[in-house]
C-alpha cells in the first residue's frame, strides 16, 4: 500500500495528512501549534526561526508515519502560509527570521512600490494588490533596514520553498507561492522585471519556479534516516494553503466556490485564464496560478475570521474563555453555544479588520452600537454575526466582478465546525453552505499533489473522490430573516474599513 503525506504549515498549527488511493476511507492526520518567537508582549508580535518550522515538521511526520499501516511512503508534498519568507546566504543558511504575513512593518515599502509602478499594474502584472503582506515588500523592508544582514544575502525564499529544499536539497517555488510574493508576472509565469527593477533586485535572488504537484528530488538521506522512511521518497512541490485546500475539496472546475477558513478567511473559484478586469481590481480580488486542469485561482479574503475569535477570547470575551476551561469545553464551540441562546441585537455590530482589510490594510476593527444593557452574549453573537457579514460582501464582490450565480459553496477549515456560526452563515448569505465531514482539506490537497507528482493519479480521479465525500449541509432560511443584520452592517462598512 502506497501512501502519499500531505503537510500543511498554518498561521496557528502544523498538520500532516497520509492518504491512500487503495484505503480512500482511512486517512491519518496528526497536529502540533506552529512554533513562534515572540517579539513583544502581545500574542501577534512574532516571527517565524525557519529551522524551528523544519523540526517541527518532523516532529509531527515522526508521529505520524509509525502510525500507518505497513507500506510504502511514496511521497510528501507541502502547503502553507503563503506570504512570509527570509532571506538565506549563498549556502542557504537563512540569515534571518520570517516576518508573519500580516505583520504590516513593510508597509513603507509596499506604499513605494505603488507609487513606482501604480496599484493598477502591479495587479495587472502580478494578480495581487501592492500590501504589506506580500514577500516582495518584507524583502525590500529588510534591505532597506537590515544593511549589514542583506549585504550577506544570495536569496529570498518563502517559507514554503525553504522547507522544501530542507526535505529535498533543491530551492523552488510553486507558481502560487511565488505569486503571493508579488513580484511574478502570472501570464508569463516568470518573475517580473517590472516589479524587481522597482525593488533593484536580480532575479538570481529568486528560486526557479514550477507549478504545484512536481516531483522535484528524492527526500534527504540523513532526513530519511531521521524519518525512518526509504530515501526513495519524492518530495513535490504542494502550494498555498487555500489553493491545496480547493484541491482537497474537490473545487477545481470554474462556477464552484470554496470558503476556507482559518486565522483569515478566502473566498476561492477556480478560473480558465489570468482575469484582471477592472471589475475584479474594484473588487480587490487577486488572481494567481497554481495547478490542475484550471491553472487560475481568483480569492477575495478577511484578514481577521479565526485571529477575530481568539482575540476576543484573549480579550474582551475571556469571561467565556475562562468558563470553558472551567467547564472542560472547548472555548469555539462554547462561544457558539453563547451567541445562539442570545437573542438578536442587530443594532450591534462587529466589523472584523483588526488585521485591516484589502482595500485599507492600516484600517481596524470595530464594535458599533453598543448600548447599555448589552452583555457578554451580545457580543460574542455580534463577533460572528459580523464574520458572516463581511464573508456575505466579500462573496458579493466575487460573483459580482465574474458575473456568477451562486447557490452554494464549500466551507473548511476550523471555524467550519460550528454548526451555529454555519446556520448564520447561510441564513445571512442567502446560500447553502456545505461543510465536508473531511475537513483537512489543505493538507489532503497536499497529498493529493504529492500522488500527482508521482504520475499516479490525476486531477479527474481526485475529482471523482472529492465529489464522493460527505456533507453537513446547511439551507439558508427565509430572506428576510437575515436582512437587519446584514443591511445594518453595510450602513457604516465603507466608514468603518477606511484607514483613520
Amino acid at each position: 500500500m502506497d501512501w502519499y503525506i500531505g503537510l500543511d504549515i498554518g498561521t496557528t498549527n502544523i498538520k500532516a495528512c497520509a492518504f491512500s488511493p487503495s484505503s480512500l476511507a482511512k486517512r491519518y492526520v496528526l497536529s502540533i501549534p506552529t512554533p513562534k518567537s515572540y517579539t513583544g508582549v502581545s500574542l501577534t508580535d512574532y516571527e517565524y526561526d525557519a529551522d524551528e518550522l523544519f523540526a517541527a515538521c518532523c516532529q509531527v511526520l515522526r508521529q505520524l508515519i509509525p502510525q500507518l499501516p505497513k507500506g510504502n511512503v511514496r511521497a510528501l508534498a507541502l502547503s502553507s502560509m503563503a506570504e512570509s519568507g527570509i532571506l538565506l546566504n549563498k549556502n542557504n543558511v537563512p540569515l534571518c527570521r520570517a516576518v508573519p504575513w500580516f505583520d504590516s512593518r513593510s508597509r513603507q515599502q509596499a506604499e513605494a512600490l505603488s507609487q513606482k509602478i501604480g496599484q493598477r499594474e502591479i495587479f495587472q502584472i502580478t494578480g495581487q494588490f501592492s500590501s504589506s503582506k506580500f514577500g516582495i515588500t518584507k524583502l525590500l523592508w529588510h534591505k532597506e533596514t537590515c544593511p549589514d544582514i542583506f549585504a550577506h544575502a544570495a536569496h529570498w525564499a518563502s517559507l514554503n520553498d525553504y522547507i522544501l529544499f530542507r526535505f529535498s536539497g533543491v530551492l523552488v517555488s510553486d507558481y502560487s507561492i511565488a505569486a503571493r510574493t508579488m513580484a511574478f508576472d502570472i501570464r508569463n509565469l516568470t518573475w517580473s522585471q517590472t516589479l524587481l527593477d522597482a525593488g533593484g533586485l536580480s532575479r538570481d535572488f529568486f528560486p526557479d519556479t514550477v507549478p504545484g504537484g512536481t516531483s522535484i528530488h528524492p527526500i534527504q538521506p540523513d532526513v530519511a534516516a531521521f524519518l525512518e522512511v526509504p530515501d526513495s521518497v519524492l518530495i513535490v512541490t504542494g502550494g498555498h494553503d487555500h489553493a491545496c485546500a480547493a484541491i482537497g475539496s474537490g473545487v477545481l472546475m470554474p462556477g464552484s466556490l470554496l470558503d476556507s477558513m482559518g486565522t483569515s478567511e478566502v473566498i476561492l473559484t477556480p478560473l480558465s485564464q489570468p482575469v484582471t478586469s477592472d471589475a475584479l481590481f474594484l473588487a480587490q480580488t487577486s488572481i494567481y496560478p497554481h495547478c490542475s486542469d484550471t491553472l487560475y485561482r481568483a480569492l477575495t479574503s478577511m484578514q481577521a475570521c479565526g485571529a477575530s475569535i481568539n482575540w476576543f477570547l484573549d480579550s474582551i470575551g475571556n469571561p467565556i474563555a475562562q468558563n470553558a476551561s472551567r467547564l472542560n469545553k472547548d472555548a469555539y464551540l462554547y462561544l457558539s453555544e453563547i451567541a445562539s441562546d442570545c437573542e438578536e441585537c442587530s443594532e450591534l455590530q462587529y466589523y472584523p479588520f483588526i488585521r485591516g482589510s484589502l482595500s485599507h490594510p492600516n484600517c481596524g476593527g470595530a464594535f458599533l452600537g453598543i448600548r447599555d444593557h448589552h452583555r457578554i452574549a451580545h457580543f460574542a453573537k455580534a463577533l460572528l454575526d459580523g464574520l458572516c457579514n463581511e464573508f456575505t460582501f466579500q462573496m458579493h464582490s466575487v460573483s459580482d466582478a465574474l458575473t456568477l450565480s451562486i447557490n452554494k459553496i464549500q466551507v473548511v477549515g476550523g471555524p467550519s465546525q460550528l454548526p451555529y456560526l454555519m446556520q448564520r452563515k447561510a441564513d445571512i448569505s442567502s446560500v447553502t453552505i456545505q461543510v465536508p465531514l473531511e475537513q483537512q482539506a489543505a493538507c489532503l490537497g497536499a497529498a493529493f499533489l504529492a500522488a500527482i507528482g508521482c504520475g499516479d493519479m490525476t486531477f479527474s480521479e481526485i475529482l471523482g473522490i472529492t465529489s464522493g465525500q460527505s456533507s453537513e449541509v446547511f439551507t439558508p432560511a427565509a430572506a428576510t430573516a437575515a436582512d437587519a443584520p446584514y443591511n445594518n452592517y453595510l450602513k457604516f462598512r465603507k466608514l468603518i474599513g477606511q484607514e483613520y
